[in-house]
């Protein structure tokens, strides 16, 4: 369980009757050389596991629309101006971006908002990240978001932070990471929250995390 199937790796010599040829499984088969072609032959590669057809279809999705709609496009998301509009009139410097592409659907985050498009370039959705977890109670503008894909589960994962400090006048020293995650490849259906504490005592001083990363 712990193995990864490989894809087939070919090394090209510069005699090319003696290429070698590698095939990487998770089953060791036992190995033949063939010292007139300098070829390293292994056993047939085992079929698919089950646990991977999720990741799989998902993958073949994207390759079939690379292959039809072209690898590059592109569209305008949001600006300066939206920025301004979605933090109740803050402009926030820099609006960190950030930004993930699944089988169908682009999922954009600046520090003021999160948006949703088709990969054809029509928004389908725009709020700000105070509103996306409003249902979490924030007590500030959230910012550092982080997005990504999940190609195993055809999901979104959309993380960012929150903090209050009583040095800035808040009532307490507060420091929250805010996890969205969507229930399929579509982010204009359902998505489940959940906030975790993240604060953190060093030295005898409360301390807040800052611009976290989120990886499948």
């Amino acid at each position: 369980p712990s193995r990864v199937d490989e894809p087939k790796v070919t090394f090209v010599v510069a005699d090319a009757a003696r290429s070698a040829t590698l095939e990487l499984s998770d089953v060791p088969e036992p190995e033949e050389l063939d010292d007139a072609g300098g070829r390293v032959v292994r056993g047939p590669t085992p079929a698919p596991r089950a646990h991977g057809e999720v990741a799989r279809g998902a993958q073949e999705r994207l390759t079939e629309r690379a292959s039809t709609q072209g690898l590059v496009t592109q569209f305008d998301a949001a600006d300066f101006d939206s920025n301004f509009t979605y933090t109740g009139g803050y402009y926030v410097i820099p609006p960190d971006a950030n930004g993930a592409a699944g089988v169908d659907h682009v999922v954009d985050a600046v520090n003021s908002l999160v948006e949703f498009y088709t990969k054809a370039g029509t928004r389908t959705f725009i709020t700000s990240l105070k509103s996306f977890f409003a249902s979490l109670n924030p007590l500030t503008l959230t910012f550092d978001p982080k997005v990504v894909y999940d190609p195993y589960a055809n999901r979104f994962v959309l993380v960012c932070i929150e903090r209050t400090d009583t040095a800035l006048g808040d009532a307490a020293n507060t420091s929250r990471i805010f996890v969205g995650v969507s229930d399929d490849g579509d982010p204009n259906g359902t998505w489940y929250v959940t906030q975790i504490d993240a604060v953190t005592n060093v030295a005898g001083a409360n301390r807040w995390i800052d611009y976290p990363g989120v990886a499948v």
